[in-house]
C-alpha cells in the first residue's frame, strides 16, 4: 500500500467533502462501532473474523458487533497501517511508529515483534511500506523514501539494510520472493545481486520523486506499475510499454484472484481482469485504501474518511444515473435497447447495452411511466406528460394524444387500447383513429390471451366484451390483481397478497404458488416469462425466478437487498443482452445471466463453538461428569456478513435423538440429562442452501449415580452373601432356620424388581401365571390347585414338583400336608386356622411352630 501518501493524510486534518450518488452498498462508520472512519486496511483470520486497521486502534467484526482494541489492550500503537497474514494463521501488523507486532487466537493476544528496537535504528523516521517473510524465518521490511530493503534473521541479526540514495539513476525492482510478490528500489543492481528468490522484473525510475505501487499479474499479464497518476503495464514477451494516465491519484492496489484492483484519492476504485478491462467502479468520490474479498465473496473497501462499505454481490451491478430514481416500466427495443421509464415521467434508453441517454424528459414531472414496444413497426409508447411514441426507425418523438395514459396494450394487429381513470381510449394503429369509451372501473391492467382481452384491477380480473366495450363478462378471479401476463400458454395474475395464479383457458388454477411455496412475498408488483420455462416474480421483497420442468414441477431461487439489489421493492424485470435488468425503487439494477443463481461450492462459514457451560458453569475441557451434573449449554455460531441473520443451524444429539433438529439460534440447552454417553453434532448452512461440509461436534459422558453403578450393585450382592454366612457362622441356621428363611426372603424381596412367574399347562392350554397372583395351593391326590383372587388352576404335580417350579419359593410356606400359601396374602392367622381368600385354611399341628415366624 502506498504508505507515503497514507502518512500525510493521517498527519493532515485537511477534509474535502464531494457528493457523488454511488453503487449501492452498506457502510460502517463510528457511529457502527469501528473506532475511526479513517480505514487503512482489511483481512479475515482464521476463524473468519474481519480486522480493520484505522488510525485510532483495531476493530474485529463477526457480523454481529464490533469489537475495539488500541494501545491499552497490547497494541504496540494505535495506528495501524497494514496487516499481513502468514500461512500459520499468524497476522502482522505495520504501525505509524514503525514497529510491528502479531496478532494471534480466537481470543486475540497482540504480541510485539521482538526486533523492534533493530527496525528503529535502520527506519530513520520513514513509514513501513511493505513486511515479507521468507521459509527461513527471515523478515524483509521496506520504508518509504528508501533503497533496497532491510533484511532481519530470526535471531535478530541484520543481513541486509536499506538507506538513503541521491544519485539521478535507480530501479524498481518487483520479485518473487518465497511466493509473496514484494518489490523495492535498487540502485544500478546492488540489492539485486544479494536476492536469491527468483528475480521478476526491473524498470528504470523515471518519476524518482514519484510515490510507487507494483503488482506482478503473472508470466502471461507481467506487472503493472503505479506513479502518481500513471498506470504503467510491462509484459514478458516484448510487447511495448502501455501507459494509462487517470484523473485522480493512485494511492492503493492489490490483487482479487485473477481481477486487480486500484484506488484513488478521491476516486473510489476500479476492479480490472488481469488483461486490462474495467469491470467495476465502486465509490467514484471516496479515496480507497483497501479492496477485500471475504469468504462469501462479498466486497469490502476502506477508505481513508469514509469508513468502511459492504458490497454483498460483486456480480450485481447497478446503473450510476438511476440510483435514487423509482423505476416504473423497463422494455426491450428491436436493436438491444434497453428503454427506463420512471415514476416522475422521464424517459431514458440504454443504446445496444453500453451508454445510457435522456429520451424524454417530462415538463411537469408528476407522471408515472408506463411503456410498450410495437416490435412490428418498433415503436415505443410511452405515457409521461401525454402519450407518447418514440420510433427506432428515425429515432424521433411524437405526440400521439393528450390524455394521461394508466395502461396500454396492443390487441392484435389493430388497436392500441389505453386510458386514464374509468375511460378507454381506442386507437387504430394504421389510421390514427381515436375512439372514446366511456368505463366506470379503473383498471391497472389489460392483456390479450386466447383471443380474449382480460383486465384487472382492485376487484379481481375480468373477460372484457371488444365488440361492446361497455359491457364484460363476470370475473374470473375475485381477489385484487396488480398485472397481467402469459406465460407458456397460462394466463398469470400478479396479485396484491396472494401470491401468483396461473389459469388455463377454461379459467382453471393450474398454479397457485405463494411464499409457503417460496416466493419472497405474497404481494406481487409484476411478472416476466423468460421463456416457456422460466417465469419472473417482481415483489416488494426481491425477486424470484420459477423454473418449471417437463413435468410441472418447479424450483424457485431468489434475490434481495441482501444480494445487491438496490432496494426491495422492484416494480419490472426484463432480460436482454445477455443481463437481467432489474427495475426497483431506488435505481436499476443488473447482473449475467450466467452469475444471477451460479451454484456455490458449500462454503466455509467458520462455525465453531463459543463457549458449553454446565449447570451455569463455564466447562474448561472436561467431557467427563457426574450423574447431577447434567445441565448443559452449547453457545456456538458461524460467520456470514451477508446474511448472517439468516444463518441456518442442525443438530443432533447422539445418544438422545437420532434424527437432525433446525434452529436459527446459537444456543442450545439440554435439561436433566439421563447418564450415558452423548455426542452433539452442530452444522450450519447459509443462503446457497448447502449445508456446510465442516461441522463440529462435542462427545461427553454423563456418570450413573453410584447406587446404579455395577461395582456398587456387585458390592451389595458380596455383602448379603457375607452377612447370610456370618448368620450362619453364628449358627442362627442351627437354632432359628426359619429366622434365616424369612431374612432371606425380605433380603430377595428387596432386591428383586422383576415379576416372578411359573409356567402351568391348565386344561390343554400353557399359561405363565405371576407367582404372587397365587393366594394358596390345595392337594388333590396326584394334582394341585392353585387358586387366585379370580381363578382356579388345576395342575398335575405335587407340593414339592410345584416348590421346584416357582423361582421364589421362599414366599411359600405349607401349612398343611395339604395347602401351601403365599405369605403376603395371609389375612389372619392362629393355631388351628389361617385365613386366605376369605377361606378358612387348617393348620395341621406339626406346622404351627413354623408358622409363628410369619409376622402379619
Amino acid at each position: 500500500m502506498h504508505r507515503t501518501f497514507i502518512f500525510f493524510i493521517f498527519a493532515l486534518t485537511l477534509c474535502i467533502t464531494v457528493y457523488a450518488q454511488q453503487i449501492p452498498s452498506v457502510s460502517y462508520t463510528t457511529e457502527d462501532g469501528i473506532p475511526s472512519s479513517q480505514v487503512y486496511d482489511i483481512i479475515q483470520d482464521e476463524y473468519g473474523y474481519l480486522w480493520f486497521a484505522s488510525d485510532k486502534g483495531l476493530s474485529r467484526y463477526d457480523g454481529y458487533s464490533f469489537v475495539n482494541f488500541d494501545e491499552n489492550d497490547g497494541l504496540v500503537d494505535n495506528v495501524i497501517f497494514d496487516f499481513h497474514k502468514r500461512p500459520n494463521g499468524d497476522i502482522w501488523c505495520t504501525t505509524y511508529s514503525s514497529k510491528l507486532f502479531v496478532i494471534r487466537g480466537r481470543q486475540p493476544t497482540f504480541e510485539p515483534y521482538e526486533y523492534n528496537d533493530t527496525i528503529n535504528k535502520y527506519c530513520c523516521n520513514s513509514v513501513i511500506n511493505g513486511v515479507y517473510f521468507n521459509n527461513n524465518g527471515d523478515v524483509f521490511i521496506t520504508f518509504a523514501h528508501r533503497y533496497g530493503f532491510l533484511q532481519i534473521d530470526k535471531n535478530g541479526e541484520v543481513l541486509i539494510k536499506s538507506y538513503v540514495h541521491h544519485e539521478e539513476e535507480d530501479y524498481v525492482i518487483l520479485c518473487d520472493h518465497s511466493n509473496e510478490p514484494f518489490f523495492f528500489r535498487d540502485i544500478g543492481d546492488a540489492y539485486e545481486k544479494q536476492l536469491k528468490g527468483k528475480y521478476t522484473c526491473r524498470i528504470e525510475n523515471q518519476y524518482r520523486d514519484g510515490s510507487i505501487e507494483a503488482l506482478y499479474l503473472g508470466e502471461e499479464n507481467g506487472v503493472i506499475l503505479a506513479f502518481d497518476d500513471e498506470l504503467i503495464y510491462r509484459s514478458y514477451n516484448n510487447d511495448p510499454e502501455r501507459h494509462q494516465k487517470f484523473d485522480h491519484d493512485i494511492i492503493a492496489t492489490g490483487l482479487v484472484g485473477d481481477q486487480y484492483w486500484i484506488g484513488f484519492r478521491y476516486g473510489g476504485v476500479k476492479l480490472y481482469e488481469k488483461n486490462g478491462t474495467e469491470i467495476r467502479h465502486f465509490l467514484n468520490d471516496k479515496s480507497v485504501t483497501q479492496l477485500y474479498v471475504d469468504h462469501e465473496d462479498g466486497i469490502w473497501i476502506s477508505t481513508l474518511e469514509h469508513g468502511v462499505f459492504k458490497f454483498s454481490n460483486r456480480d450485481m451491478a447497478a446503473v450510476e444515473r438511476t440510483i435514487g430514481s423509482k423505476i416504473t416500466s423497463l422494455e426491450n427495443g428491436n436493436k438491444g435497447n434497453i428503454y427506463i421509464g420512471y415514476d416522475f415521467g422521464r424517459v431514458d434508453v440504454i443504446a445496444g447495452g453500453h451508454n445510457i441517454k435522456n429520451l424524454y424528459s417530462p415538463k411537469f414531472g408528476f407522471s408515472t411511466v408506463k411503456m410498450l414496444f410495437d416490435r412490428k413497426n418498433q415503436n415505443l409508447y410511452f405515457s409521461s406528460d401525454n402519450l407518447m411514441c418514440y420510433s427506432e426507425v428515425n429515432s424521433r418523438i411524437s405526440t400521439i394524444d393528450s390524455w394521461k395514459t394508466r395502461f396500454m396494450t396492443i390487441i392484435s394487429d389493430r388497436f392500441l387500447l389505453y386510458g386514464y381513470g374509468s375511460n378507454f381510449r381506442e386507437l387504430v394503429l394504421s389510421s390514427g383513429n381515436k375512439i372514446m369509451h366511456p368505463y366506470g372501473i379503473m383498471i391497472s391492467d389489460m392483456i390479450s390471451f386466447n383471443e380474449r382481452v382480460y383486465y384487472c384491477n382492485r376487484a379481481g380480473v375480468f373477460r372484457l366484451n371488444i365488440s361492446d366495450i361497455k359491457n364484460s363478462y363476470p370475473s374470473v378471479y375475485n381477489s385484487r390483481v396488480n398485472h397481467l401476463t402469459t406465460f407458456n400458454e397460462l394466463l398469470t395474475l400478479s396479485t396484491n397478497g396472494s401470491g401468483i395464479v396461473l389459469m388455463d383457458k377454461s379459467h382453471n388454477t393450474k398454479y397457485s404458488i405463494t411464499n409457503s411455496n417460496g416466493l419472497n412475498s405474497n404481494f406481487i408488483h409484476k411478472t416476466y416469462a423468460e421463456n416457456d420455462s422460466i417465469l419472473w416474480v417482481c415483489t416488494n421483497k426481491g425477486i424470484n425466478r420459477i423454473e418449471f420442468d417437463e413435468h410441472g414441477n418447479y424450483t424457485i431461487k431468489g434475490l434481495s437487498a441482501d444480494d445487491g439489489l438496490l432496494s426491495n421493492e422492484v416494480w419490472d424485470l426484463i432480460v436482454s443482452n445477455g443481463k437481467i435488468w432489474i427495475g426497483t425503487q431506488k435505481g436499476l439494477n443488473f447482473i449475467s445471466q450466467n452469475d444471477v443463481f451460479q451454484e456455490k461450492e458449500t462454503i466455509n462459514y467458520y462455525l465453531q463453538w463459543t463457549g458449553i457451560d454446565l449447570n451455569e458453569t463455564k466447562v474448561d475441557g472436561r467431557n467427563e461428569f457426574f450423574h447431577h451434573e447434567n445441565e448443559f449449554k452449547f453457545r456456538y455460531t458461524g460467520v456470514s456478513y451477508s446474511n448472517m441473520p439468516g444463518l441456518k443451524y442442525r443438530y443432533r444429539l447422539e445418544g438422545l435423538q437420532g434424527k437432525w433438529n433446525f434452529t436459527t439460534n446459537r444456543n442450545l440447552i439440554f435439561s436433566a440429562l439421563s447418564p450415558g454417553k452423548y455426542r452433539l453434532i452442530v452444522q450450519v448452512k447459509g443462503k446457497n442452501n448447502k449445508w456446510s461440509s465442516n461441522s463440529i461436534d462435542y462427545s461427553f459422558e454423563i456418570a450413573p449415580p453410584f447406587w446404579n453403578t455395577w461395582w456398587f450393585i456387585v458390592s451389595i450382592i458380596i455383602a448379603v452373601i457375607l452377612l447370610i454366612y456370618w448368620f450362619f457362622k453364628l449358627r442362627i441356621l442351627i437354632y432359628n432356620k426359619d429366622l434365616v428363611r424369612e431374612f432371606m426372603r425380605y433380603i430377595l424381596h428387596k432386591i428383586r424388581k422383576d415379576k416372578p412367574s411359573v409356567l402351568i399347562k391348565h386344561k390343554g392350554k400353557e399359561i405363565r401365571l405371576n407367582t404372587y397372583d397365587i393366594h394358596y395351593i390345595k392337594t388333590d391326590r396326584n394334582y394341585l390347585e392353585l387358586f387366585t383372587q379370580s381363578e382356579k388352576y388345576i395342575i398335575r404335580a405335587s407340593i414339592s414338583e410345584f416348590l421346584e417350579m416357582v423361582p421364589d419359593k421362599l414366599e411359600f410356606i405349607q401349612v398343611h400336608r395339604s395347602y401351601i400359601v403365599r405369605i403376603e396374602h395371609i389375612k389372619q392367622k392362629g393355631k388351628k386356622e389361617l385365613i386366605v381368600l376369605d377361606e378358612s385354611i387348617p393348620v395341621g399341628r406339626k406346622y404351627t411352630q413354623e408358622l409363628d415366624i410369619v409376622n402379619l
